[in-house]
């Protein structure tokens, strides 16, 4: 049978490892992220801004990782009456790998304390 087939004036469909990456990968283009990665790869950087960059870049990366967790509505008292609210509604877990995960740990905590390590 020859290409096309009766009825058929496309050609197939096809499955691209670089479709799938746009569909799954979120590039972080923010001018901090950039700055603080630029500190990170800089050879003059003593390390405790290392660190700190570490520490700030995980949040920012953290902060949008997380964007699509699911939430649970809540009612909460405030000292004027009673609200709605929303908290995470997941169990997450962290898993630091190397070195610089165990920087990356800490800045996420202040975000997530309960979160599992």
């Amino acid at each position: 049978m020859a290409w096309p087939a009766p009825g058929l004036e496309k050609s197939p469909p096809t499955f691209t490892l670089a479709a799938a990456r746009r569909e799954t990968v979120h590039v972080l283009n923010h001018p901090l992220a950039q700055s603080f990665l630029t500190d990170i790869r800089d050879k003059e950087s003593d390390r405790a801004i290392v660190r700190r960059r570490i520490r700030s870049l995980s949040v920012l990366l953290f902060y949008e990782a997380t964007r699509d967790l699911p939430q649970e509505s809540m009612t909460v008292t405030t000292p004027l009456a009673q609200t709605q609210g929303a908290h995470v509604g997941a169990t997450v877990g962290l898993v630091p790998i190397l070195r610089a995960g165990l920087g990356m740990e800490d800045g996420i905590l202040e975000f997530l304390p309960e979160a599992s390590v």
